[in-house]
């Protein structure tokens, strides 16, 4: 048994509208139309006399909209045991295709257990249960004066169904999604109990809701907070999933309750411990403003950090629907804000097509052509391998071979050694200047320098005993994606960059975030955006070098393929991603948006800043 009660949608109202007359003249109106609401799932409860595998399966369609009704819904497939057992804030499980369910299971009578208790509160609870069990109805005959031949079998009154979904997601209480790899599952087990007014109820199942891909995508949005960076330059992304109810209410309470524990170090906190939500709720009135009115704690917060709270609500909030602009209030009185600030958030980078390495010119690509950029001499004898470049092009450094890392010739000056390794990853600029590499199979952490030699090792333990695939920094500085493998098997991981107050690294964030776990083989990582990296790694189906698009807080998708790729580079958005093949055609999906198009050849090593 594997098919799932249909669920119905409950559109958001449509305020505003006028009938069409079907007689009377023809006249000239005004109509307003009001932006369409967000649609929801809708589900029912269960109806009189359903079997066991209906009361399951309308138990899963109603956790959909659990989240707008308190599970009000859901509640009504268990019985009042159950019920007080259940804890649907556990965590969200997202699946993909249906469940599969074995038929129900009907257990061996155990004479210790009682009537299963009734969902209307008629009659009196039996003992709960830690698993599966059974019992028997209530008619009952006594085994010595009984005769087996002649006695009706005891009608079941406790089955157990059992089954499995697949999983693609699980979404934290606090909001944070994580991609599940391919083929994972999950188990389910629901015991059931038929009441004394005979009617199946659910008395133990797995705590936690399970949604479909497809209800998950109508209840829930991507919504991103913003904290500053420890330089208070940029605005630093920590991307939640949020139910498209009330939004705006979720973000901000997420935004008070602080970063992600991963990103902790390398962010600020501006709004004063204790701040929160007067009614817990943000109001948005009918021209789009955003009233967020704050408890007294707010009041202590200095003037440039009320700015920087500024900052950070107007970025969130802007990204809600219907927001337009912010007010930020204290206990009802508008919220004295004598400064401002003006913190980056995800930038353009200055160079619009990548450098590359023609021959042995580093060279620019427009529009077809190639041009050597201007201020460099030629790699003549230096074994390029990699390139690597800062914001403005100023700061160039290449791999040499795999043993070094050196800065790019001058007419006024020579290559200078930065780093030398047994086996170094490609380099990676930050916007500080410090350049980042590895050694692929050590267990030394990751070292950066700058272009003056200052060196500084960065102790990473969660990578010991891994070999290092790919790093890349974010271009807010305060990030870092790494590749890394053990036994043939990639993973990618996002972790917060610790700086000290000369924005020195210092260390990575103990924890790292987990992120692409349905992408394998991956080999190469660059940033596509503020919250989204893109990974060269083999095609799940095809085998080619496949570019995948992999969100830091959401599900991969792969585009298409191009044969014998062995390069990525990406400045911003997708249409900015380039691919380079073994025979040295750089291709880009710029013209297209879709497909691959070949912009020159002869190139390798494409490099966009960072």
């Amino acid at each position: 048994m594997s098919r799932v009660l249909g669920v119905g949608l409950l559109v958001g109202a449509l305020t505003g509208c006028a009938a069409i007359p079907s007689s009377g003249p023809v006249e000239r109106r005004d109509v307003t139309i009001s932006e369409l609401g967000p649609i929801f799932p809708q589900s029912y409860g269960p109806t009189s006399g359903a079997s066991p595998q209906e009361i399951v399966q309308g138990f899963l369609s109603a956790q959909a909209v659990g989240i707008n009704d308190d599970w009000a819904t859901a509640r009504e497939f268990l019985s009042p045991r159950g019920g007080a057992a259940w804890d649907p804030s556990a965590r969200t499980f997202v699946y993909s295709g249906e469940p599969d369910f074995t038929e129900p299971a009907v257990e061996a009578p155990d004479p210790g257990d009682g009537a299963a208790d009734d969902p209307a509160g008629d009659a009196p609870s039996g003992d709960d249960l830690s698993g599966v069990g059974a019992s028997t109805s209530d008619n009952t005959s006594d085994p010595a004066t009984s005769d087996p031949a002649t006695t009706d079998p005891a009608e079941p009154t406790t089955v157990s169904i059992l089954g499995h979904v697949s999983i693609v997601a699980t979404l934290e209480t606090d909001g944070q999604f994580t991609e599940a790899a391919q083929g994972n599952t999950q188990s389910l087990t629901f015991t059931l109990e038929k009441s004394s007014s005979d009617q199946w109820r659910i008395t133990a199942t797995e705590d936690g809701i399970f949604v479909s891909e497809p209800n998950f995508a109508l209840v829930y949005r991507a919504t991103t907070l913003y904290f500053p960076s420890q330089d208070r330059s940029f605005l630093v992304p920590d991307v939640r999933w949020y139910s498209k109810s009330n939004t705006a209410s979720h973000a901000i309470n997420g935004l008070l309750a602080g970063p992600a524990t991963w990103l902790r170090d390398s962010v600020e906190v501006v709004a004063p411990a204790g701040t929160r939500l007067v009614l817990d709720s943000v109001t948005i009135d009918d021209s789009g403003v955003a009233r967020v009115d704050l408890t007294k704690e707010v009041l202590a917060a200095s003037d440039s950090d009320r700015a920087m709270l500024q900052a950070q609500m107007t970025a969130v909030l802007l990204k809600v629907p219907r927001v337009r602009s912010v007010e930020l209030f204290a206990n009802s009185l508008p919220l004295s804000i004598p400064t401002t600030a003006d913190p980056q958030r995800d930038p353009v980078p200055g160079l619009t097509s990548p450098l590359v390495l023609a021959g042995d010119v580093i060279s620019e690509v427009g529009n077809g052509t190639l041009t050597p950029l201007a201020g460099f001499s030629a790699l003549t004898g230096l074994r390029a391998s990699a390139l690597a470049t800062d914001d403005a092009a100023r700061l160039v450094v290449l791999r040499s071979g795999t043993v070094a890392i050196m800065t790019a010739p001058t007419p006024a000056a020579a290559a200078t050694t930065l780093v030398t390794g047994t086996d170094l990853v490609a380099p990676s600029v930050d916007r500080f200047g410090w350049v980042w590499t590895g050694d692929r199979a050590t267990n030394d952490g990751l070292r950066a320098v700058t272009a003056a030699g200052t060196q500084v090792p960065i102790p990473v333990d969660w990578l010991d005993g891994r070999t290092l695939e790919s790093i890349r920094v974010s271009h807010d500085g305060a990030r870092i994606a790494i590749v890394s493998s053990l036994g043939g098997v990639s993973r990618i991981d996002v972790a917060a960059i610790v700086r000290d107050d000369s924005d020195v690294p210092a260390s990575l964030s103990v924890q790292a975030l987990a992120i692409g776990a349905s992408v394998t083989a991956a080999t190469q990582v660059v940033w596509i955006d503020e919250s989204t990296v893109g990974v060269l790694a083999r095609g799940l189906s095809s085998g080619i070098p496949t570019v995948y698009e992999v969100p830091i807080s959401g599900r991969s998708a792969a585009l298409s393929g191009v044969e014998d790729t062995v390069w990525i580079s990406a400045g911003k958005g997708l249409r900015s991603v380039y691919v380079a093949n073994s025979d040295g055609a750089l291709f880009s999906r710029a013209a297209t948006g879709s497909t691959w198009s070949q912009v020159v050849g002869g190139v390798q090593f494409p490099a966009f800043p960072g």
